[in-house]
């Protein structure tokens, strides 16, 4: 292994690994797709300037990775009536989790996938407007913009979804 790759890997795997965690039902899946990224970086054989880059494009595709995964657990979900697709990836009260659980699994059948990463990065790792846009490739302007109209969308869907 490269080992720039391997002080990468050593580094952020670990972080990149509770972060689909949070969106992601089991520990497994959620390893998973941490190796999955890194497994995709190593294939890209990409070259960074800034060590910042390398870090947002680790965030992006794992992001990118763990709503594919949601996308599809969404749809067996629906067809045979599953279990919810997104657990909490921290500890709290059963009751707590249950909610939380029941409120993501309620948005990710809703959301579009773009917005669910978005709501992802604001409502679940809590990233700043420059961080997403930094994640996300695109300026803050255009973060700023699509909070807006998220904020609006998940407005609409709290009424009509009730508590």
């Amino acid at each position: 292994m490269d080992p720039d790759l391997r002080a990468l890997y050593d580094r952020y795997f670990g972080i990149l690994r509770q972060k689909c965690l949070r969106m992601l039902p089991d520990a497994g899946e959620a390893e998973d797709v941490a190796q999955e990224t890194f497994i995709r970086l190593w294939g890209s054989r990409a070259r960074f300037s800034r060590p910042e880059q390398v870090v947002a494009w680790l965030y992006r595709t794992g992001t990118r990775l763990a709503v594919d995964r949601l996308r599809r657990q969404r749809v067996r979900a629906a067809a045979s009536e599953a279990q919810p697709v997104v657990a909490a990836g921290f500890t709290g009260s059963p009751e707590f989790e249950a909610h939380y659980r029941a409120a993501w699994a309620r948005l990710s059948r809703r959301l579009s996938a773009d917005e669910l990463e978005l709501a992802l990065l604001v409502h679940v790792d809590r990233m700043s407007q420059p961080e997403i846009a930094e994640v996300m490739d695109s300026s803050e302007r255009t973060i700023r913009r699509r909070l807006a109209k998220l904020s609006a969308r998940l407005q609409r869907l709290r009424e009509e979804l009730g508590p």
